[in-house]
């Protein structure tokens, strides 16, 4: 099933998720924050095939909308556990920004696992920066754009472009 976001609700709304990682790694819930208008698809289910020899932190492929696109788990790329895989899980292809800011209609983005809930929230979220934590991997900080507290723990906002050049550079 594929639900897919009005351009009236991409305008002034961002998508979080909680992430799929133990409780040990923070004292508080993580979740990521994407803006809504950098979501072209949310589906309920998708058949992925797994690259045998790909980094940890590519878990596949899969075919959307006749495109190959690369299967990411934000968790893994950031070198979190990821132990908290019960729940519904959704696919949301997220395009870079690079795309976003042009308008661009041939995407190049990638598939991200997430976790339910995923809420759809106006902006401005009542939230303020805050240092990255001592247990985010030092050489994976350039993987986020910010990290924020909020009223519900923490939000790490992935800097997609940076995550997909990962993506291909494969460190």
């Amino acid at each position: 099933m594929r639900y897919q976001l009005s351009e009236n609700a991409k305008e002034q709304r961002v998508l979080v998720f909680p992430a799929r990682c133990t409780q040990n790694t923070t004292e508080k819930p993580l979740s990521f924050l994407f803006s809504a208008r950098q979501v072209e698809d949310i589906l309920r289910w998708a058949a992925v095939f797994p690259v045998p020899f790909s980094p940890p932190h590519i878990d596949g492929i899969i075919n959307w909308q006749d495109r190959i696109m690369p299967v990411l788990s934000l968790e893994k790329g950031l070198e979190l556990d990821v132990s908290d895989t019960d729940g519904i899980e959704h696919m949301i292809m997220i395009r870079s920004s690079k795309e976003v800011m042009n308008n661009a209609s041939d995407i190049t983005g990638a598939v991200v696992r997430a976790k339910a809930p995923i809420r759809i929230l106006p902006m401005p979220i009542k939230c303020w920066p805050v240092s990255f934590p001592e247990w985010l991997n030092r050489n994976r900080k350039a993987l986020l754009m910010g990290f924020y507290e909020w009223e519900e723990g923490y939000l790490a906002v992935v800097h997609m472009d940076k995550m997909l050049q990962y993506v291909n550079d494969i460190p």
